[in-house]
């Protein structure tokens, strides 16, 4: 096989639940994250690089998607970055949820139940004007890339008395995850991991058995999964169909070809009046797109400072990410600006906290230039480390105390 199947790994070994205050114009329950957690047994380098993954309740497939890797290295970066993401997002619970005009209607006219009724209220209720809402960017409608679809918020609205407020450690116990990662072996030797050879994997690889276990297994949350002709998979038949995926030889990496893929691939879609649209996008890059967004400006190092601080990150501090692009650190409770994180184009990072020059300096940060209610300062992945940026977070806290 050319792809290496992991374990199951339920979502409270990786995650613990950080309870989140819900933004404005949404409803209550959606008010929680999923920080990692440090200190696990885990042999990460089982979730590194480019694979196929499968998301499952109580053992049951609800979601197939695909990870890419890191930017400039398939087989670099870690799929926690998604199942992150589709730990509150699927289950209606992030603070970021938001939906195409599309789906916000289809949930509307859906029957009555507990989280489509918050929906609705927060919307207005069931009668609102739906165009009005459109047309005056209500926080729950995205028309760049929704973060939730109609099959996802179905999926936890069929499972809400475990998904709803007040059981999140049953919810982190019962939902898990399994990778079938790329095997470094497959990849051809001494080939570069440039573009077009990155492209190849994600579209002639890893979609073609994305594709398959889609089809094969119809989970729940997929958009190719017409809605009522879901399925019940199990762990079992993810296994099955992975081999029957990869019963056909994939294609061999041909540059030539990878290069007219490339192109092909970032060639602009023909535009489509609204009204021709039936489905709305649904790709995991839609999950975050300020997250997305800035890691595309990261290198290797920056990738890495920015998963250590995700990963260390403790109660009452919160990584999140606004569409600027630029990673923040808030307080919780309150979500609170402490520390906020740019990058530029050469992947460049430069930070800017609520507190005076010399606290910055005294944690070791370069260049601190103190302006109107912040300081900014350099930070260098090669040098500084994610708990000095943890630190300054706190000593942010500490001087508004």
């Amino acid at each position: 096989m050319s792809l290496v199947l992991s374990r199951p790994y339920r979502a409270d070994e990786l995650f613990r639940p950080a309870p989140h205050g819900p933004k404005t114009d949404r409803p209550d329950h959606m008010n929680l994250s999923a920080h990692r957690r440090p200190g696990r047994a885990i042999d990460m380098a089982s979730l590194r690089g480019a694979g196929v993954y499968g998301l499952f309740l109580d053992g049951a497939l609800f979601y197939v998607g695909i990870y890419s890797g890191a930017k400039t290295d398939s087989m670099a970066g870690s799929v926690l970055t998604r199942w992150r993401l589709h730990l509150t997002y699927q289950t209606l619970r992030s603070p970021n949820v938001c939906f195409t005009a599309a789906d916000v209607a289809r949930i509307l006219d859906d029957a009555p139940n507990a989280p489509f009724d918050a929906i609705a209220g927060a919307l207005g209720g069931r009668e609102v004007d739906r165009g009005a809402l459109a047309a005056q960017g209500h926080p729950l409608i995205e028309t760049t890339g929704a973060s939730c679809t109609y099959r996802k918020a179905r999926f936890a609205a069929r499972n809400w008395d475990l998904l709803r407020p007040g059981r999140e450690d049953e919810m982190f116990a019962r939902i898990s995850f399994v990778y079938a990662r790329l095997d470094p072996a497959a990849l051809p030797v001494g080939v570069p991991m440039d573009r077009a050879h990155r492209q190849w994997i994600k579209y002639k690889w890893l979609e073609r058995c994305e594709r398959h276990l889609i089809h094969a297994l119809e989970p729940i949350c997929n958009k190719e999964t017409a809605v009522g002709t879901e399925q019940q998979a199990t762990l079992d038949d993810f296994r099955r169909e992975l081999v029957e995926a990869l019963r056909e030889p994939l294609p061999p990496y041909s540059s030539r070809a990878a290069s007219l893929s490339a192109d092909l691939a970032s060639t602009e879609a023909p535009t489509v009046a609204a009204e021709h649209i039936a489905e709305p996008v649904d790709t995991d890059d839609s999950c975050a797109p300020g997250e997305i967004a800035f890691r595309a400006r990261l290198d290797p190092p920056g990738e890495a400072f920015l998963d250590e601080l995700d990963l260390i990150a403790p109660a009452g501090i919160e990584l999140d990410y606004v569409g600027i692009p630029q990673a923040r650190l808030y307080r919780e409770p309150g979500h609170a600006v402490l520390v906020k994180i740019t990058a530029t184009s050469r992947g460049v990072l430069r930070g800017y906290a609520r507190t005076g020059a010399g606290v910055v300096q005294a944690l070791g940060f370069a260049d601190p230039v103190e302006k109107p209610g912040w300081t900014d300062f350099a930070i260098d992945p090669a040098i500084h480390q994610p708990t000095a940026l943890i630190a300054l977070a706190g000593a942010v806290i500490g001087g508004s105390a």
